[in-house]
């Protein structure tokens, strides 16, 4: 019988192999490119980054002249209206001076447009402070972001750690297994003709029903742990993958 069972199970194990062979392997160095390219709070990191920088060029902006240009359209038959339009227009002639055209004007349009400088001269260093300021706070938000770098990439590679150790677990288990039913099956064999007690075969039966326990606890692990680090790559939860056995 036990002939029989070792065949079986040989191939069992060579079918989860090439299940295993099948999955897309992340390497460690991938995953630490991930979690720092997608990490969300990385991510929120790097945007007070950039706004910090926006802030730090607006404050420098003052140092600049400001060039505006304002224009405007009205048209009216009030007559203080079209007597300051026709007068800012040197329009007016000495016919607007007549009584009627004074009081009861015909309606008139105006255009106006103005274009204003400003620079400033002098404040007092308050420009040159502001932008003191600004270049400081982009310095903590670049500092911070550098932590948080520092940050999510060490935790990328203890959740990788986590993962491989579940796995290396989980192909420990499988193998105690195999192990552990071919036992069973052997003793079985033996109790049937009389040269093994009951109890022996009981205690294997135990030590099988244990190492599977064992597989079962270490497949949590390992999708816990899976989790865990699609969480820091910003994958979906549920992405599976092989990982690298051989870190190099």
């Amino acid at each position: 019988m036990a002939h029989v069972i070792r065949p079986i199970v040989f191939a069992g194990l060579m079918l989860w192999a090439r299940a295993l062979m099948a999955q897309d392997v992340l390497t460690l160095s991938e995953a630490v490119q991930d979690v720092l390219t997608h990490n969300r709070s990385l991510k929120a990191a790097q945007s007070s980054v950039r706004e910090a920088d926006a802030h730090v060029r607006q404050t420098r902006a003052a140092y600049f002249p400001r060039v505006s240009f304002v224009e405007s359209w009205q048209r009216g038959d009030q007559p203080v209206f079209v007597f300051s339009s026709l007068l800012a227009s040197r329009q007016f002639t000495a016919a607007n001076f007549a009584i009627d055209a004074l009081n009861s004007p015909e309606p008139t349009g105006f255009f106006h447009g103005a274009i204003a400088f400003d620079q400033a001269i002098f404040d007092g260093g308050r420009t040159r402070a502001s932008v003191a300021a600004a270049n400081l706070q982009r310095d903590i938000a670049s500092f911070s972001a550098d932590e948080a770098s520092a940050s999510v990439a060490v935790s990328g590679v203890a959740a990788y750690g986590r993962v491989l150790s579940a796995h290396t677990a989980l192909r420990a288990a499988e193998a105690a297994i195999a192990a552990a039913q071919e036992d069973v099956t052997r003793a079985t064999s033996r109790r049937d003709a009389g040269t093994l007690n009951e109890a022996d075969l009981l205690a294997m039966t135990v030590h099988l029903a244990d190492v599977r326990q064992r597989r079962i606890q270490a497949e949590g692990d390992e999708a816990v742990a899976k989790a865990e680090l699609n969480r820091l790559m910003g994958a979906p939860i549920d992405r599976d993958y092989a990982v690298q056995e051989h870190l190099h």
